[in-house]
């Protein structure tokens, strides 16, 4: 998984310095887009440290594995269910300049969920207990999920290169970098004691994107693309006064449809 990881973000580099070295006159009004799609994400594996003094545990679970829910299934019914799958949504401006650059507001609502059988290493204190020895995860012992969203908020910079360009139709590679923070909703089960968390501020997130917007009629488009991400989630919380600390990487798969406005 970290090879291919790396060979999409060499990609990745080489596509967004592609977009941003582009030289040529942009002449377009100042315009604003809104974009509403879906992803696919997948998950390096993670070091999940875990402590509470009043529940006398500090423990850190090593190479724990995990799978996103995009929940392909799933039909809405309402409009308010539309947000129930992993979704995703941009809101950017672009510059009235002599490029096609801008800001955008970059939201992913990504699912992340432990596999709930594997074998991991524990090491740590459990009531006074000593562990170092790798043990099966079970839902008894352990449930984390973000299922509520790992949600990943990000302010990206952008450069765009127009690849065709026809009067009712256009094609446009468009290359981002941010950095955000993260907001879960965690659903934690440690020892059979369960909590279903609250939206709160977990950590930091850094991201590099790549999309390919095809519009048309100066105003529609559709848009595919490929995220990778760096997250950092400092202060899960968890049971009593306990918190839960992790990192992993994201490779995000991203489309959508979208509208854009000139003013």
């Amino acid at each position: 998984m970290l090879r291919l990881l790396y060979l999409i973000l060499l990609f990745e580099l080489l596509f967004i310095s592609s977009a941003f070295s582009q030289d040529e006159p942009y002449k377009e009004k100042r315009r604003v887009y809104f974009t509403w799609g879906w992803n696919k994400d997948w998950f390096t594996k993670s070091n999940l440290h875990f402590s509470d003094p009043t529940w006398s545990y500090n423990f850190t679970l090593y190479g724990v594995s995990a799978h996103d829910n995009p929940r392909y299934d799933y039909v809405p019914t309402g409009l308010e269910d539309f947000s129930i799958p992993q979704y995703s949504y941009r809101l950017g401006w672009l510059f009235k300049n002599q490029s096609y650059s801008g800001i955008e507001i970059n939201f992913d609502h990504a699912k992340y969920i432990i596999d709930s059988v594997q074998t991991v290493h524990l090491k740590g204190t459990i009531d006074e207990s000593v562990f170092d020895q790798d043990t099966l995860l079970t839902k008894e012992f352990l449930k984390f999920e973000h299922t509520n969203g790992a949600n990943f908020y990000l302010i990206n910079y952008f450069r765009g290169k127009d690849l065709f360009v026809r009067p009712k139709f256009s094609i446009t590679a468009i290359g981002k970098a941010g950095a955000g923070v993260v907001v879960p909703k965690t659903d934690v089960t440690i020892f059979t004691y369960h909590l279903d968390n609250r939206y709160h501020l977990a950590g930091w997130m850094v991201g590099l994107e790549g999309d390919i917007r095809f519009l048309f009629w100066s105003h529609l488009y559709v848009e595919g693309g490929l995220k990778l991400a760096y997250c950092d989630y400092m202060n899960v919380l968890v049971i009593g006064d306990g918190n839960a600390h992790h990192t992993f990487g994201a490779m995000e798969a991203i489309w959508g449809l979208g509208y854009q406005a000139a003013f």
